[in-house]
């Protein structure tokens, strides 16, 4: 990726913002007449989105771990879990590995024709997009923060998520995670100036490893505590949350609970893992200190929350991944305002469930919404590419209306527009994925225009803490300082249906566009809406 490049490209979606700001003044008459503490457009913010590569993470275990998601029927699923399914993702976490080591010396690598052949035959059995999502697997973290801000020119803002599975899956030599995020920092973070901002991962499992000096399993000593890589990418690197995935055999708390603790054994047992069979009061000690510190210094976390994905063992986000299971933590006190991000809202995408099947989480997390002021859930990987998936969803939708009449408003402002780019990648028609989501929620007569906008990225900047004066936004202006960088357009930007039902005194409202960024951003900010339509 040429760095020469990416100033041009951050110019380009400084002014399509620029540009949505005249368009939202012109529609809602924030135009010349308009007062001068009057807001402009939100960013679009892609909360969900991914750049992790083959040699990131036990790929293998990892492609076997989402058999959930193929909707077979059962006989004819388990029938090919036995057999080919184990030895096709064998033979492809192999390729896809060898060819992200050779991309990085020469990123024209060609496939091979019976590798190429064989997944364009199962691409079009499961009618997905395999040839492209293996691409992106086989590419290095720079080439698909490069390949995100391609495909989605318009978005402002990407918060890709890495994750960390090698303490739960059959293991293969992975890039040490320290080494990941410092790479993620240097080469991402810091040449996209301000367009992207990742989430660190956390595994509890690896923090107990550490604590105990257990050899990892890629057969060395952990070199760096886990929960010091949370801090230093939080508070150095750029990174602005923290990624948790419970399906992988842990609960948010509860973790000695008997029946929880035979669960996580069985997983030990299945993906030979013994050697790191943890206490469940050990669990629970190490993620109240993420939660300690996370709640101390305004960090959002986001937990995938949905029954299909990665899992330990088919059926293991019901036990460790439901979304009920966050009231444990939600309830203490000093917990009740953890900024949380269910992820993938708990939908149960099978037929027949949506909304409010039996086995779909959507109605507990709306329960929690209601309850807590800083429970959020994003929608990505929601299957509206086709018009079917539009229809299960604007059903879902009205029911949601229907059955949370008087808190329907709140949830509306906790929603979060998200992708799971590049795992979307082999979904057909992936690029049209927010311009789907949209569709959706104006036919269910959910959303107005205005909430459609924070839908895209208010929202979000409620969730991740980064309006004047909150210490996410600090923690970022700082970073940018320190790094010599210039905050990007949307920084500090308020929309202006945000601010109207906040308590915002005058002076920053009259100080949002240039609150906390460089004097050359302000007065770019400052021309615009002096020359546009939605000059003061």
């Amino acid at each position: 990726m040429g760095d020469a490049l990416i100033p041009a490209e951050v110019d380009v979606h400084k002014r399509k913002l620029n540009d949505r700001n005249s368009a939202v003044a012109l529609k809602t008459g924030l135009g010349a007449g308009a007062s001068k503490g009057a807001w402009m457009a939100s960013p679009i913010i892609d909360i969900h989105t991914h750049i992790f590569s083959a040699l990131d993470i036990p790929l293998e275990g990892y492609l076997l771990s989402r058999r959930s998601e193929r909707q077979l029927p059962a006989l004819f699923d388990l029938m090919i879990s036995i057999f080919p399914m184990p030895q096709l993702f064998g033979y492809v976490a192999k390729r896809a590995r060898e060819r992200c080591v050779t991309r990085q010396l020469d990123p024209d690598t060609k496939r091979g024709r019976f590798y190429t052949l064989m997944l364009w035959f199962y691409g079009v059995v499961a009618d997905q997009k395999f040839l492209d999502w293996e691409d992106s697997l086989s590419s290095c973290s720079e080439m698909n923060a490069k390949l995100l801000a391609e495909t989605w020119r318009d978005v402002d803002l990407f918060v890709p998520l890495m994750i960390d599975y090698e303490y739960w899956f059959a293991n293969s030599m992975d890039n040490r995670l320290g080494n990941q995020i410092d790479t993620v920092f240097k080469k991402v973070v810091l040449p996209y100036m301000g367009k992207i901002h990742p989430f660190v991962p956390f595994d509890p499992a690896r923090e107990l490893a550490y604590r105990k000096a257990r050899i990892s399993p890629d057969g060395q000593l952990e070199g760096d505590r886990p929960m010091t890589l949370v801090k230093e990418a939080i508070e150095e690197k750029g990174f602005i949350g923290v990624k948790l995935y419970n399906s992988l055999g842990y609960r948010p708390l509860g973790n000695a609970d008997p029946a929880v603790s035979l669960k996580r054994r069985r997983i030990a047992v299945r993906n030979n893992k013994l050697t790191y069979l943890f206490d469940g009061e050990e669990y629970d000690e190490v993620l109240c200190e993420l939660y300690d510190y996370c709640v101390d210094n305004e960090v959002p976390i986001t937990a995938h929350c949905v029954m299909n994905g990665i899992e330990a063992y088919p059926g293991a986000s019901f036990d460790f991944g439901k979304a009920e299971f966050w009231e444990d933590v939600l309830k203490q006190e000093r917990y009740k305002n953890l900024r949380l991000n269910l992820a993938h809202f708990g939908w149960n995408q099978a037929p027949y469930q949506g909304f409010s099947g039996e086995d779909s989480w959507a109605q507990e997390v709306c329960d929690l919404i209601v309850k807590y002021d800083n429970v959020y859930a994003d929608v990505s990987h929601h299957r509206v590419l086709t018009a079917k998936g539009r229809r299960s969803f604007v059903d879902g939708y009205r029911q949601m209306k229907e059955y949370y009449p008087d808190d329907i408003d709140t949830i509306k402002k906790r929603i979060l527009y998200g992708s799971d780019g590049h795992v979307l990648r082999r979904i057909r028609g992936y690029r049209k994925f927010l311009e789907k989501y949209e569709r959706v929620l104006t036919e269910a007569k959910l959303f107005s225009e205005d909430e459609l906008e924070n839908f895209r990225g208010g929202n979000a900047l409620e969730f991740l803490g980064l309006l004047p004066g909150a210490e996410s936004y600090e923690r970022l202006r700082s970073f940018y300082r320190a790094n010599g960088t210039t905050p990007p357009a949307w920084f500090g930007v308020l929309d202006h249906r945000i601010a109207s039902t906040k308590e915002v005194s005058p002076a920053n409202r009259e100080n949002t566009t240039g609150y906390g960024a460089s004097q050359a951003v302000e007065e770019s900010w400052r021309k615009t809406r002096a020359s546009g339509p939605g000059s003061h």
